[in-house]
């Protein structure tokens, strides 16, 4: 009898320790197991991740409060007596989901083993996106050493899952891209020396063709040959310059094609002071549309001039992809106009391109500055990627704005200088 008060006594001063209380508190030891249950109970309320015990079919016994608002609950009586299935039905799991978290639960009742750090298939939120959880399961063990149950503790990984697949999508990316440089500099060697010489021929003939031309009109003028038609005359000159646009089409192309593919390679170390409006008017100059009436659909309006830090270069390049997509969607709806313009507010200057072709939607306007998104089908969907990269060098950024079927616009901002 001494012996049993005196291990009483030793069992309340060691659990009153635990809950750093007196053990003369408590009356009873009822009391301090209640005590004890609300210690715990406190203590896996707050413990990260979601906490949830299970008998060994799989029964749910209980959880925190993590588990609780997963599965819209408000109350633990809710959760109590949840099979597999139910907790399966009831959070949207997928058939694979529902049958490895019970495989995995009766292997560790089964084997009265723990099974750590088992990465989960995912699982959808209330708004449907996919979370990832890695999950440890501890068999509970009765005072026989007999498995009664299961504890499981989830912790959410799923952000640095999205980081990883970033991380990886961004490696691919830039394989791809490393890979398409290698080939689009081979092409774009091969097909510069046809298209050159191509040019300096066309040069050639023309340069002596005037000069026949012009003996061709003195001899018409003293009668002695017939007189050509004027239009087979025009139709010459036509065709020359519609050569020589060609050749200057394919040689911006090709360097639209690798400016976009360097993207990742931007060099800052040349960068300089240019005027904007200098640029944007050689780019327009130069720019091969294919007819008159492209050219005349262009209104340029330079409301405000400014200096830029950065390269001219690389915003040809920006312009010269802007005007390439406006084109091809005016185009494709067989309508529309584009409008470039400039103006500044307290700290940034803005370039603006746009055009009243067909616009996009807003889940496009959302991508549209990722690479390799687009939406053409002969888009690689890395030209909007390079502007954005440009633009980020020259301290400054693009972004859109449209409306489906009326207009795109597009905003190159530029930080102001101080004075």
């Amino acid at each position: 009898m001494v012996d049993g008060l005196v291990l009483m006594q030793s069992t309340f001063d060691k659990y009153a320790h635990i809950l750093g209380r007196d053990r003369h508190r408590f009356a009873s030891l009822d009391q301090l197991a209640s005590h004890i249950c609300n210690y715990y109970e406190l203590i896996i309320e707050h413990m990260p991740g979601n906490v949830y015990w299970l008998d060994v079919n799989g029964n749910a016994l209980g959880c925190n409060r993590n588990v609780l608002e997963m599965f819209g609950f408000s109350t633990l009586r809710e959760f109590c007596g949840l099979t597999f299935a139910d907790m399966a039905r009831l959070g949207g799991w997928t058939p694979e989901a529902e049958r490895k978290f019970r495989e995995d639960t009766l292997q560790v009742a089964l084997s009265g083993k723990p099974v750590l750090n088992t990465e989960e298939p995912p699982i959808p939120d209330a708004n449907g996106k996919n979370l990832y959880f890695l999950t440890s399961r501890v068999p509970i063990f009765d005072d026989n050493d007999c498995v009664i149950g299961v504890v499981g503790i989830s912790i959410d990984i799923t952000e640095r899952k999205d980081a990883e697949r970033l991380a990886l999508e961004s490696e691919l990316n830039q394989h791809k891209i490393e890979v398409l440089w290698q080939m689009a500099s081979l092409i774009a060697h091969d097909l510069r020396t046809p298209l050159t010489s191509i040019g300096l021929a066309v040069d050639g003939i023309d340069a002596v063709t005037q000069q026949l031309l012009v003996g061709y009109q003195l001899a018409v003028d003293h009668g002695l040959v017939e007189p050509l038609y004027a239009r087979r005359i025009a139709a010459y000159s036509g065709a020359v310059e519609r050569i020589r646009r060609d050749v200057r089409f394919s040689h911006n192309y090709i360097n639209l094609i690798l400016a976009n593919l360097s993207h990742r390679k931007i060099d800052t170390k040349l960068y300089a002071r240019h005027r904007l409006i200098d640029v944007v008017q050689t780019v327009l100059d130069d720019y091969p549309y294919i007819n008159e009436k492209y050219k005349n659909d262009l209104h340029w309006e330079a409301k405000v001039d400014f200096l830029f830090w950065g390269s001219d270069h690389y915003l040809k390049n920006v312009m010269n992809n802007l005007l390439q997509n406006a084109y091809y969607f005016l185009q494709k709806a067989g309508r529309g106009n584009v409008h470039i313009w400039t103006s500044e507010d307290s700290e940034h200057y803005r370039l603006h391109v746009k055009d009243t072709a067909l616009g996009a939607p807003e889940e496009v306007v959302a991508d549209m500055f990722t690479p390799f998104y687009t939406t053409r089908e002969t888009g690689a969907g890395l030209g909007l990627a390079f502007c954005k990269a440009v633009l980020n060098s020259f301290g400054g950024d693009i972004t859109a704005s449209s409306v489906e079927h009326e207009f795109m616009h597009f905003e190159l901002i530029f930080p102001k200088f101080p004075a």
